[in-house]
């Protein structure tokens, strides 16, 4: 297959930042997606090319995402299926996923890089470098338990009430529950959590 100038410079720029980095780091390759798999908890990384601009240049934007999966948080959701194996495509199985911007304090959270025939191949693969040194790698290396994707969770949270229950940790589900009820004062919403803390016996 030809790949025209701009392919090759992506290629290149991928590899020496993302495949070199990552590799090092213990990280899988599927593609374009980077991951991880410690325990039960699973790191992915994913880079999205998105439309060249030929008219104005060969120009190649892209963007990346990044997603915390957690296979005890899967089997508290979907007790009769099976847990899927990373890098799968299903959105269920991410706990926490943050797209580019995010890692800029940008509201939106997207954020796209461009890359053409201009800038120097080793400022794009430096930029990437650091991207990941000081800002994603850092956000991921947080997450090496599910007491970590606890602490991560808002709180007061039905799901922080739920994984507490399932991991017997009664009392502290209680007390979520309790947060939850004082968080909002709406009859319906009173009742629904009192109905899901008895599902998941909290109470009785």
């Amino acid at each position: 297959m030809y790949l025209s100038v701009i392919d090759n410079r992506y290629s290149r720029v991928i590899h020496e930042s993302f495949v070199k980095l990552l590799s090092a780091r213990g990280y899988e390759r599927k593609d374009s997606q980077f991951y991880l798999k410690s325990g039960r908890i699973g790191k992915l990384i994913t880079v999205t090319r998105g439309m060249d601009h030929p008219h104005h240049g060969q120009v190649v934007m892209f963007t990346i995402h990044v997603r915390i999966a957690s296979d005890d948080f899967w089997k508290m959701n979907y007790p009769d299926e099976t847990v899927p194996v990373l890098p799968s495509q299903d959105y269920r199985y991410y706990v926490f996923e943050l797209p580019l911007g995010k890692f800029y304090n940008k509201l939106g959270g997207d954020r796209w890089l461009a890359l053409d025939g201009t800038v120097p191949e080793r400022m794009m693969i430096g930029y990437l470098r650091d991207l990941l040194q000081a800002r994603i790698l850092p956000y991921l290396d947080q997450f090496d338990s599910i007491e970590d994707i606890l602490a991560g969770l808002p709180n007061p949270s039905t799901a922080r009430m739920q994984m507490l229950a399932r991991l017997g940790s009664r009392e502290e589900a209680y007390a979520e529950l309790r947060k939850l009820i004082a968080w909002r004062h709406q009859k319906g919403h009173r009742i629904n959590m009192v109905r899901l803390a008895k599902q998941i016996g909290i109470i009785h």
